[in-house]
């Protein structure tokens, strides 16, 4: 970062309305720079949170299984209150999600100001009356603001991989809690309740993908998650900086594009899978533009447990 403060000194604003317009972009892109810097500490924090909250839960139903081994009265009150402790110690672990979801919001709502800039940045350059050194300023806050766009996706990534994690830990271990109740009521091990949580390393679907293998698209990261939940979502220049990094690293490679709604059942789900429909093609006409063969695109729906809304999620295969 300290090479992109360096290059932004070289050419100051010059007297003109195109100069007075490229510093503006300027600042606003170093905002965006110091957004992104901080989302990325805030993202750090909330990891070293998690794993200090899933410890203290995993060590909490630890004793509690330890004792029940052993054997214990039906009903022992220590071990009813050792399993509230467990419980609001998952409660903590379902807030750290809660802020990481909330951290994912606040990254998308960067990634679309980012790509604004670079809008507006572009279309700046095709004004009329500017000098050279106004052309050289707006070129520095192009090359900087891509920058930016690419480390938000990245970033966005990243979240949206967290806040799956730390979903698939909780539903599991909601599950085993209710066990470990049952067996402290019965004095004794029911099944389900001594197994060790292993979610807060791996998601259930690669736990379980020895005995039931699960098709590719629900195991694999998508390499662009797109919430449809606002009008008008800015995600072309952002998705097609990724797509062409991606056609970079893997010049063949066929991209899955899936529109994707909530696995709940009612009319809201309905609605939002016909929204993320609709965004399909828009969709595909970008990753077009970037430069994918349209035959290296396959198109599909399907739900989500983790989705709120209409989305499309984009696979690299």
């Amino acid at each position: 970062m300290a090479q992109a403060d360096t290059a932004r000194a070289v050419t100051p604003p010059s007297q003109t309305e195109i100069g007075a317009k490229a510093a503006e972009l300027r600042a606003q892109a170093t905002d965006v720079q110091t957004q992104v810097r901080t989302q990325r500490a805030a993202l750090e924090a909330a990891r070293g949170q998690a794993l200090t909250d899933q410890a203290a839960y995993q060590a909490a139903t630890a004793s509690i299984v330890s004792r029940l081994q052993v054997g214990t009265p039906k009903g022992n009150p220590r071990l009813v209150a050792a399993a509230a402790d467990a419980t609001a110690r998952l409660d903590a672990v379902e807030g750290d999600q809660t802020r990481v979801r909330a951290l994912a919001d606040d990254v998308r709502r960067t990634g679309e100001r980012a790509a604004a800039i670079l809008g507006e940045t572009r279309r700046t350059l095709t004004l009329s009356g500017a000098v050279e050194e106004d052309h050289a300023l707006l070129h520095e806050v192009e090359d900087e603001t891509n920058g930016l766009v690419v480390q938000l996706a990245r970033l966005n990534r990243e979240v949206d991989a967290d806040v799956a994690r730390q979903t698939q830990l909780i539903g599991v271990e909601r599950k085993r809690l209710a066990a470990l109740q049952v067996s402290i009521q019965r004095g004794e091990l029911v099944p389900g309740a001594a197994v060790t949580s292993s979610a807060a390393a791996a998601p259930a679907a690669e736990r379980t993908a020895a005995a039931t293998p699960a098709p590719e698209k629900k195991t694999e990261r998508p390499l662009v998650v797109i919430r449809f939940d606002r009008p008008d979502v800015a995600y072309g220049p952002q998705l097609t900086t990724v797509t062409k990094e991606a056609l970079t690293r893997v010049p063949g490679a066929k991209f899955q594009v899936d529109a994707v709604a909530p696995r709940k059942k009612g009319e809201a789900t309905d609605k939002a899978r016909a929204a993320a429909q609709k965004e399909i093609d828009g969709v595909v006409k970008v990753l077009v533009d970037a430069g994918v063969a349209r035959d290296r695109i396959t198109t599909g729906t399907r739900s989500s447990g983790t989705a709120t809304g209409p989305e499309v999620h984009i696979y690299v295969r």
